[in-house]
């Protein structure tokens, strides 16, 4: 069976901040010893531990239904459509038709996690922030270059090097599991510091 040293790198498909890439060097070695076993992550945000470990079992959560959404996506493949290019003008037209999709409930939806995309990969900072009436408000980046990908891959062989025969990738929590990932990110919502307010639009 290969471990996670000999998998080849998977890069996340998207930018985040506050990623966890950093602490890959010091799970890896307790990973090792674990391998074979689920993954399980309650805050999955950039897929930093999850693609650099590559597990056998995953289950991953976030409590940004945006992002799960971007990941359910991705699981089934899918080629994004809308126009991408590092356009100020465009990117304020996208974020006008994200938040217009968010105000319809249409979230869920194909469009909804294409325009995810393009604004993560042309906001600044790999931010995700939205204001008090629930808009997206993330001003434009202004990157000199950004690489979009247009074709996106299913990620399931990436996410979990399954063996012949074995059904590796990711899944959705079950309802228990839900409640019980909730429970541990309301914890963790009640210990953690309260954001500065220049990431915060009132």
């Amino acid at each position: 069976m290969p471990t996670t040293s000999t998998l080849e790198a998977v890069s996340p498909p998207l930018k985040w901040a506050g990623g966890k890439h950093w602490q890959l060097p010091h799970i890896r070695p307790l990973w090792e010893q674990h391998w074979g076993k689920r993954l399980v992550e309650p805050f999955c945000g950039g897929l930093a531990i999850a693609l650099g470990l590559r597990p056998v079992r995953a289950l991953l959560n976030d409590a940004n239904p945006h992002l799960i959404n971007f990941y359910k996506q991705l699981k089934r493949g899918f080629t994004i459509e809308i126009e991408m290019v590092n356009d100020e003008d465009r990117y304020y037209a996208a974020r006008d038709r994200f938040n217009a999709l968010l105000s319809t409930g249409q979230q869920n939806t194909s469009e909804a996690s294409q325009l995810f995309y393009y604004l993560n990969r042309t906001g600044y900072n790999g931010l995700c922030r939205f204001n008090s009436k629930g808009e997206f408000n993330v001003p434009f980046g202004r990157y000199k270059t950004i690489g979009y990908t247009s074709r996106l891959p299913t990620r399931a062989d990436s996410l979990a090097h399954a063996r012949p025969g074995h059904k590796g990738s990711p899944r959705v929590p079950s309802q228990g599991e839900q409640h019980r990932l909730h429970k541990v990110q309301q914890a963790s919502r009640s210990r953690a510091v309260e954001p500065s307010s220049r990431y915060r639009e009132k």
